[in-house]
């Protein structure tokens, strides 16, 4: 390309010669442009000063994100992105895949506080061209960039010449931190799996799935006042292909076939998501359903039982109320008020025929107890 007042080269060349009748031949650097995302301050402004000591590099923006970068944009008019694993949200290894598939040419250079096989493993799996501890960034980091920008790191730069890692990309959806942190830790223990996103409620985690384009949807069952089968059926609306996995305090034969039919193909029981969800997550993947433990769907509920003309929320209320949860416990439990929970109670006593709250009480506790003994 032929670039202005008789200058020759690429757009992205790190030098040009132009021409000036005082000065002959004038070479003139253009630095690299590299945009890093990192998680913590202080890393984050030791890497932008090293990189910002070399002539030939040069910082055209930061983040603290992954989201944060992505709003931005910036980092696509840069020549290299450079991302800690550790970030809030999605990870720097899930961000690496994504900036692969959206920009193949742009090089990633992948950084950790620890350095292991198996982060290596995804790290080559998402076309990361470098990963590095953070260690030794003061001796490793300029020449790393410098060959990731002529396309020559891999193997010297912590990759290896191993197969590329096949992974699947988990958005979850819980209301409580603490279990999106549990089942975060889940996934991640997995070579095949990385959490790309969370969510706490109904609308953010659709706004993840629209966003992020996972490959599996994990989500409770209780979303901060609404349901997660909610979000399960808008997602298998506009989704279809996007399998769902369920996870819930309630027994599959409860509430597994209502799942399933709001689109869901997973229904895996809270207290027993560290042995099945994982299972219950390739299952699905693979195109089966998972439910009770094991592959295949639970029993279908019965068309005749009047409990089925109850609405999920109606039937989430009746099932606390057959366990034995007092209005104020299940209004506690489904983060609704009181007066809510006794508006559901009236609108099933309507529904179910029955005259008096305490026989709707005995009702649920004999409904339940037939269905999980």
């Amino acid at each position: 390309m032929q670039l202005p007042w008789g200058a020759s080269g690429e757009a992205r060349s790190t030098s040009v010669r132009f021409y000036a009748p005082s000065l002959r031949y004038t070479s003139i650097s253009i630095p690299h442009r590299i945009f890093v995302v990192v998680g913590q301050a202080a890393v984050r402004a030791s890497l932008s000063a090293l990189i910002q000591s070399e002539a030939d590099l040069d910082l055209c923006g930061v983040a603290a994100s992954a989201e944060e970068a992505l709003g931005e944009g910036a980092w696509a008019a840069c020549d290299l992105l450079l991302t800690d694993v550790a970030l809030p949200g999605m990870d720097g290894i899930m961000l690496a895949e994504y900036v692969r598939a959206e920009y193949p040419g742009l090089p990633v250079v992948v950084v950790s506080a620890t350095v292991d096989a198996a982060t290596a493993d995804r790290a080559r799996g998402a076309g990361a061209t470098a990963y590095l501890s953070t260690a030794h960034l003061g001796d490793t980091l300029a020449p790393a960039l410098r060959e990731a920008l002529q396309g020559t790191a891999g193997e010297a730069r912590g990759l290896g010449p191993q197969a590329k890692a096949v992974l699947h990309r988990v958005v979850l959806v819980d209301d409580h931190a603490i279990l999106r942190w549990g089942l975060r830790r889940l996934f991640d223990s997995e070579p095949d799996f990385a959490v790309c996103g969370e969510a706490g409620t109904v609308d953010e985690g659709f706004q993840a799935v629209e966003r992020l384009a996972p490959d599996l949807l994990v989500t409770d069952l209780t979303l901060d006042g609404r349901s997660g089968l909610e979000l399960t059926a808008q997602v298998h609306r506009y989704h279809p292909g996007l399998p769902v996995v369920v996870v819930s305090m309630h027994d599959e034969a409860l509430f597994g076939p209502r799942a399933l039919a709001a689109g869901a193909r997973g229904y895996v029981r809270k207290r027993q998501a560290e042995h099945d969800l994982l299972p219950a997550a390739r299952a699905v993947l693979a195109g089966q359903t998972f439910a009770g433990g094991a592959v295949g769907p639970p029993a279908a509920a019965e068309a005749a039982d009047p409990v089925s003309a109850l609405s999920d929320r109606e039937f989430e209320v009746f099932l606390l109320l057959g366990q034995g949860f007092a209005p104020r416990h299940i209004a506690e439990t489904l983060c609704l008020s009181v007066s809510t929970v006794e508006a559901y109670r009236e609108r099933m006593k309507e529904k179910l025929g029955v005259a008096s709250s305490p026989v709707l009480l005995r009702f649920a506790v004999r409904w339940c107890k037939d269905r999980t003994e």
